[in-house]
Order: structure tokens, then sequence, then C-alpha cells
């Protein structure tokens, strides 16, 4: 792999490469880890998407989710902030992202600030009049501070499926959080 200029050059390599064997694969969630990283918004959201493809090394290797949670979680978590401030599409990918990594309760801790957006989402649902109508439409403001991301200054409303994983995720973080 030395004709690779770069992590993401081998990233994407592995990527298109279809099946891997388990070397390549480690080394492809290696070269993802050091995107998630990088100095760019860019980078980091291929190289988070790159990592959560390899879901069952991510829950074996605490080493490796350690270093996916210093990627995203570096100064107070505001890249996993933007992302749920951001499209629909980018609020599901820093759910997942923290579904994966609420693993144990040092990360729950370390997590806690992407919580308060996730939990003030749901206080919006329940005082909804009607709670199946505003989650099937989705609900304005959810996630975002008012603009989705784009500069355009429209919310980035989250639908049914984004509500029902920011309710798992919220609910994973008690679990370990305790009372």
């Amino acid at each position: 792999h030395s004709s690779l200029a770069s992590p993401s050059d081998f990233a994407l390599a592995c990527w298109r490469g279809g099946a891997m064997g388990q070397t390549d694969a480690a080394k492809a969630l290696e070269a993802a880890l050091g995107l998630a990283l990088g100095g760019k918004d860019e980078e980091r959201v291929l190289g988070v998407t790159l990592a959560l493809h390899h879901p069952a090394a991510l829950a074996s290797d605490p080493e490796a989710r350690a270093k996916l949670l210093e990627a995203v979680a570096a100064d107070d978590c505001a890249f996993l902030l933007r992302l749920l401030q951001s499209s629909p599409a980018l609020q599901r990918l820093a759910l997942a992202l923290l579904a994966v990594l609420l693993a144990n309760s040092r990360a729950a801790r370390r997590l806690a600030t992407c919580l308060a957006p996730l939990v003030a989402c749901c206080a919006e649902i329940k005082q909804a009049d009607d709670t199946a109508n505003a989650a099937d439409a989705g609900v304005a403001g959810c996630g975002d501070g008012g603009d989705g991301g784009d500069g355009s200054g429209a919310d980035a409303p989250w639908g049914a499926a984004e509500l029902l994983q920011a309710l798992q995720v919220l609910r994973q973080a008690l679990h370990l959080l305790g009372p």
C-alpha cells in the first residue's frame, strides 16, 4: 500500500476494495481514525463515517473507540454539536457516533455536553399538542439553533427516525450515568 499518498487515499482504497481481510480492515479503521482527527470538518466527517463501517472492531477494541472519542469530543464536543445542528444526514451520523461511543460511564460523562440538545428536542416533543404529527412532520429547531447548517437560516427538523435514535442514545447514556 506504499503507493497511496495519504491515510485518506488508503481509507478510500480499502472502502472501494470490497471484502477485506482482518489486517486490511484494521488498517482501514486506523486510516479512518486518522481522518477523524483531521483539521477540517470534511475530513472528520469522512473519517467517522468510514470508522462507523467497522462496528465489530469499535465494539471490541477500547483503544480504537478511545481514538474515535478523542476525535469527536475534543473542544467540548464542538464537532458533534455541529453535526447535531446540521442536516438530517449529519444528525444521524452524530447519533450513530454517540450510540457507538457510549460504551462506559467515562465516555458518557465526556459526551454529556452532546446530550443536552437531545433532551431539549425530546422535551419539545413532549410539549407538542399532537406528538405523532410532530414526530412525523419533524420538529423544527430540534438539533439546531435555527440554522440547518447551510447558512440558510432554515431549521433542520428531526424526523421520527432521528427522534427514536435520540431517545435510544439518551436511554443508553442514562443507564451508564446512573441515578
